[in-house]
């Protein structure tokens, strides 16, 4: 199996801080992560590498800052945010194709352009963008070139997210989770007392909602379960991190596999791995920071630092195979 993925420049600061030196290495960082790896995985019937194998640099430019990455949901390109790392001039809203790595501008925006999604169900991307005073929710219609508002509430959105069948958006403000119907404009908050929440994002199925939030002893990641109105720990214990997702991976019998970012005992941010029957997560990138699935559950998209000097030169998209065999 593959790995990688992360960030936002003012959580990557310190989330990545730890991380120079980059790409894995044989003899150095290969060993104790091949030991993770093949620890949680004796009774699978999915075989991970025992080595980091090779990974794909998407997006690969010096002094740009490259980051939010969101699949297409064919799963032949991604949206990204790209900024300069001084942060001066817009930020450029682009489009990467995995074959080839072309990439294209869709728009640019002087205000801020974050957290951008295709639609599931049309051609329309979700994003926030600061073009009206704070950062609220805004349709992008690339074919046209326009811009709805969809939030103007107080205070800023962030983690736009749509359900998986493309009639609902969930987002976070002011640390409270909340549902806008599209159609109607009608907000919803949803009850998560005690805790602050700080990242989202759907389960595949639609169900419940993974996050992260601060609980007053740390970021730990929680699941809200529509349905029954009430937030559980997302794993069996609690676990710290932030930037939960997951996916249904059909190699694996439709089991959902979640992806997070935490700390490491290494001293960096990286990327964790949980599926159902594994007795613990399994440390699947070294270092990295904002985990993208594919749709098909085979590979993740991460961010990571440049590597050319030990100077900040900007942040990386790297595309990591997962799957590489499966038991029938």
């Amino acid at each position: 199996m593959n790995i990688a993925a992360d960030g936002n420049r003012t959580g990557l600061k310190s989330a990545l801080s730890a991380r120079r030196g980059g790409i894995f290495y044989p003899g150095v960082l290969l060993l104790p992560l091949a030991a993770l790896l093949l620890a949680c995985t004796t009774t699978s019937t999915i075989e991970y590498e025992s080595a980091l194998p090779a990974q794909k640099r998407l997006v690969h430019s010096a002094g740009w800052d490259n980051t939010h990455p969101a699949w297409h949901p064919g799963g032949q390109s991604l949206l990204f945010c790209a900024r300069a790392v001084d942060g001066s001039g817009p930020v450029y809203l682009r489009e990467v194709r995995v074959a080839d790595s072309s990439v294209r501008t869709l728009t640019a925006d002087s205000t801020g352009l974050w957290f951008p999604s295709w639609s599931p169900v049309d051609s329309t991307i979700l994003c926030t963008s600061g073009r009206a005073g704070s950062q609220d929710l805004w349709l992008y219609m690339p074919a046209v070139n326009t811009w709805r508002r969809l939030t103007s509430l107080a205070g800023n959105e962030s983690f736009p997210c749509w359900n998986p069948d493309g009639s609902r958006i969930a987002f976070l403000t002011l640390g409270r989770i909340a549902l806008l119907e599209p159609a109607t404009a009608v907000v919803t908050y949803l009850n998560t007392p005690f805790l602050i929440a700080l990242s989202l994002s759907w389960s595949p199925d639609g169900a419940s909602l993974l996050f992260s939030a601060d609980n007053a002893s740390g970021e730990y990641l929680y699941r809200y379960q529509l349905a029954d109105n009430r937030a559980e720990e997302l794993l069996m214990s609690a676990t710290a991190g932030s930037w939960p997702v997951a996916v249904r991976v059909v190699a694996d019998g439709g089991a959902e596999h979640l992806a997070w970012r935490a700390m490491t005992s290494y001293g960096s941010t990286g990327i964790f791995f949980d599926r159902p029957g594994a007795e613990t997560p399994s440390l699947i990138v070294l270092k990295g920071a904002m985990p993208a699935w594919s749709p098909d559950g085979t590979a993740l998209v991460h961010v990571e630092d440049l590597q050319e000097t030990p100077v900040e030169t900007g942040l990386d998209l790297v595309w990591d195979k997962i799957w590489i065999r499966t038991d029938e």
